[in-house]
């Protein structure tokens, strides 16, 4: 029920005679929706002689009015206040009884009593007058209300003209505004509640309902009820979500949240779920999402295509110096897949990667020891982080290599370069944060070993082997949410030096011959970079950096594949298996190749 216009009121009772039905003990009027007047929502008025108490019962829905809610001019009026919203004062009443959730967005409620039962009165501005008394009654009273830049602090926040009465147990709640992280550090005093008589006041409990909001000290004083208040320090809210078992990058970020909730509107859904996080848990949870992935994710997707690809060209060259009668030219069309995941290590989420791409390449020899070819690839990459962020890595990448072979010693090289463009979205609060960025890798590689033939069709080659990588990635600087960060630019490398075996043979079948293979390696990485970012929220405030864990250097590597030759005509498949502490990628390749 709406009623606009100038001087609109949505219901009047004028002189109405109510008669309860005759099976009712009790009559009045039930809101289960909305009524608002421009003016006034409930007016009533002439309320015939004799007739009972009228009771307003507001089960749930809003009241609201631009100048009252519910206005009462003569007799005896109830509000039973059950749920709901009441957006206008409330004038005239003869008793408001509270028992449930209710917000009240009005300067005065003008009532001969207002009783808290079990349940919570939120008062939505700035100062509350209640002319009459408040009986807080219950254990499980409770009033809530704000402090902020619109709060005069020479002022009571709540006003009571009688007396406020307060049980043993009775809890007034602050809660946060945006205003409240631009206070100074010692904080700001503020009368709470100030009465004309105060009984109970040492019952009241003062709390925050923000882990981030610190009430300092509150007591009694008079008839007055007063606090000091102060958000909380970084170094207090960085330890407390130590404490309550966040990771030290969700700590670092959390310490730096005083600043950007200042920045904040108190309606943005970061700024109203962080600021409504109760309990220092709640933050740490909420806080691991505000630094970026650390979680070596994007690096894995950079350094993946070199390893693809440089597994694809060995396995070329070795073949081409096992088989006979091979042809000095050729090209080949390689499919690519592989599915990697790193558990969570020392506080740092893990992540999944999958990957899906070509490569495509021609050689051949240029004498009789040395064969140099070209390969180009394309990968996609999905990343998700173990905390939900995504990003999305489309990379290419030319890589030029040869195989040297004298006797039976050989030496496989690769020098690649490749370019990715990355998609990032980060989930915080209901929002995202999304960034476009790129990246770019420089790999050299080197396999070398001996050619052992046990039998004429098959051979033993023990290896040592050594692959770098040196991955560059582009500063951004993220969008669409509040918390969205602007993220330094990043450089890492990755050195590996290994050692194994491959066991290879082939036999006739058919019009062609089969080669299987089996390798084994283990790598070790001598450089063992540590992801690292410094980040700054783009609202404002200083920077913090976000560290991932130290990266396992020990990898071990197991494949296992086949090849079909018929004359020109070669095709075949291989499964790769890496695995390392909390680290497994499981990669499978497709092959045909064509040598003229």
């Amino acid at each position: 029920m709406r009623a606009t216009g100038s001087g609109a009121e949505a219901l009047v009772l004028n002189g109405v005679q109510l008669v309860p039905a005759s099976n009712a003990s009790q009559y009045g009027l039930y809101n289960y929706g909305t009524v608002y007047g421009e003016n006034i929502g409930i007016h009533v008025l002439n309320q015939p002689a004799g007739q009972g108490p009228l009771n307003i019962v507001q089960s749930y829905g809003s009241i609201g009015g631009g100048t009252a809610a519910i206005q009462v001019d003569d007799g005896l009026s109830y509000f039973y206040w059950n749920n709901g919203d009441v957006k206008g004062d409330l004038l005239g009443l003869t008793g408001v009884s509270i028992d449930g959730e209710v917000n009240f967005d009005g300067a005065t409620i003008k009532s001969g009593y207002v009783t808290v039962q079990e349940g919570t009165l939120t008062l939505e501005q700035a100062h509350t007058t209640i002319i009459g008394n408040l009986d807080m009654e219950e254990a499980e009273s409770n009033i809530a209300m704000s402090v902020g830049n619109d709060t005069d602090i020479n002022r009571p926040i709540l006003t009571v003209s009688g007396t406020t009465d307060i049980a043993p147990g009775g809890h007034l709640q602050l809660q946060a505004r945006s205003s409240d992280f631009r206070t100074a550090a010692a904080g700001n005093r503020y009368t709470l509640i100030s009465s004309g008589n105060l009984v109970g006041g040492e019952n009241l409990a003062v709390e925050s309902t923000s882990a981030l909001l610190y009430v300092k000290s509150y007591g009694v004083e008079g008839n007055d009820i007063k606090a000091l208040v102060s958000t909380k320090s970084q170094d207090v809210v960085t330890e407390n979500t130590l404490d309550a078992g966040g990771s030290h990058n969700a700590a670092t970020a959390a310490g730096h949240l005083t600043s950007l909730m200042s920045r904040i509107d108190e309606q943005d859904p970061v700024f109203q779920t962080f600021a409504n996080a109760s309990t220092d848990a709640q933050l740490a949870r909420l806080s691991e999402s505000l630094s970026p992935d650390v979680s070596r994710g994007v690096l894995h997707a950079a350094t993946n295509s070199q390893t693809l690809v440089s597994g694809v060209i060995n396995e070329r060259s070795s073949r081409a110096r096992n088989a006979t009668g091979s042809s000095e030219k050729g090209v080949w069309l390689q499919a690519l897949s592989s599915d990697a995941n790193q558990d969570e290590r020392r506080g740092v989420s893990g992540y999944d990667a999958d990957s899906h791409g070509i490569a495509v390449g021609a050689d051949g020899q240029l004498n009789a020891d040395t064969t140099v070819g070209l390969a180009y690839s394309y990968l996609d990459t999905d990343v998700k982080s173990d905390l939900g962020s995504k990003t999305k890595v489309t990379g290419h990448a030319l890589t030029v290599y040869g195989n040297w072979v004298h006797d039976n010693w050989f030496v496989d090289t690769s020098l690649m370069y490749g370019w990715n463009d990355n998609e990032s979205k980060r989930y915080i609060a209901g929002t995202r944060a999304k960034a476009d960025y790129d990246s770019e890798v420089f790999g050299v590689s080197a396999l070398a070993g001996y050619s052992l033939r046990l039998m004429p069709d098959v051979v033993l080659e023990p290896q040592v082997g050594a692959r770098y990588a040196n991955v560059g990635m582009d500063s951004y600087r993220e969008k669409g949410s509040a918390a969205a960060l602007n993220v330094g630019s990043q450089r890492y490398e990755v050195g590996e030096l290994g050692m194994g075996a491959r066991l290879a043979a082939a036999f006739a079948l058919g019009a062609g011959s089969l080669e299987p293979e089996a390798k084994l390696m283990a790598w070790h990485d001598v450089i063992g970079d540590k992801v690292a970012t410094q980040s700054s929220f783009v609202l404002g405030g200083d920077s913090f950096t976000s560290r991932g864990t130290t990266p396992v250097r020990d990898s071990y590597e197991l494949g296992l594949g086949a090849n079909y030759r018929m004359g020109a005509w070669s095709v075949g498949g291989s499964y790769n298996y890496v695995t390392a502490s909390g680290f497994d990628a499981d990669g499978f390749t497709a092959k045909v190749r064509y040598a003229f």
